[in-house]
């Protein structure tokens, strides 16, 4: 079984100064792995908290990695990503993003794909933060992916502009802005033969920037079955 492409169920912003963010309403696929984003700009260096939902039939949800981001100084930005593991009969449902304090903008996203590692769907991760200096990129890199796996890297950036390509043969999933100047989150995938750095590139030059990136696993193959020859006794 292969990995299906991600998809994404919601995206939600806010411009407000404020310490929580509540997805819109999902409906996640049967048995489909989800995982839920959240992301803030300003304010002092946060760290997310574990999601909460209002959809039944979600499994636990676990943490994947966190950047709380970049703290020598000037505004901050910083992501987490989340997953869960869905049941057969999954409800509809919205997902709360808590953060550690206020921040000047959040953002709260919810996605999902199938085909995965139910038992343990997340690989490698790793995550980036750079302070306003240093040029117009970021770059992530993590223990090299399986080739049928799946990667998603996602960078959050203070300030820049919307439209950019995707990189390193990835898919753009998110490109939006919560305001016309900032702050930018990016969220993009690679399923299957999966690169094992991610550079975001063309950023405004010298602006604080976070990324975090993960492996999503394939369901194991199963072992074929290996039948003998049926042996009948005919008793007397």
């Amino acid at each position: 079984m292969a990995l299906s492409n991600l998809s994404l169920l919601d995206l939600t912003t806010t411009n407000t100064t404020a310490s929580t963010i509540t997805s819109g309403t999902v409906s996640p696929t049967a048995n489909a792995l989800v995982i839920c984003g959240s992301a803030y700009r300003g304010g002092t260096q946060r760290t997310a908290q574990t999601p909460s939902t209002t959809a039944t039939g979600m499994g636990t949800i676990t943490l994947i990695i966190n950047e709380a981001g970049d703290n020598s100084g000037g505004t901050k930005v910083g992501a987490g990503s989340w997953y869960s593991q869905a049941t057969a009969s999954p409800s509809s449902g919205t997902f709360t993003a808590t953060w550690g304090g206020t921040s000047n903008q959040q953002m709260i996203w919810v996605m999902q794909c199938t085909g995965h590692d139910t038992s343990s769907p997340i690989g490698s991760s790793n995550s980036t933060a750079l302070d306003g200096s240093g040029g117009t990129n970021i770059a992530t890199t993590i223990t090299t992916p399986a080739t049928d796996s799946m990667i998603v890297a996602t960078a959050i950036v203070a300030s820049t502009a919307s439209g950019l390509s995707a990189t390193d043969g990835c898919t753009e999933l998110i490109d939006a802005n919560v305001t016309t100047t900032f702050p930018l989150l990016y969220v993009q995938y690679k399923n299957g033969t999966p690169p094992s750095t991610v550079t975001r590139t063309n950023l405004t030059s010298n602006t604080i920037r976070s990324q975090i990136m993960f492996e999503i696993k394939v369901a194991p193959t199963p072992p074929p079955f290996v039948g003998g020859p049926l042996v009948f006794f005919i008793g007397y």
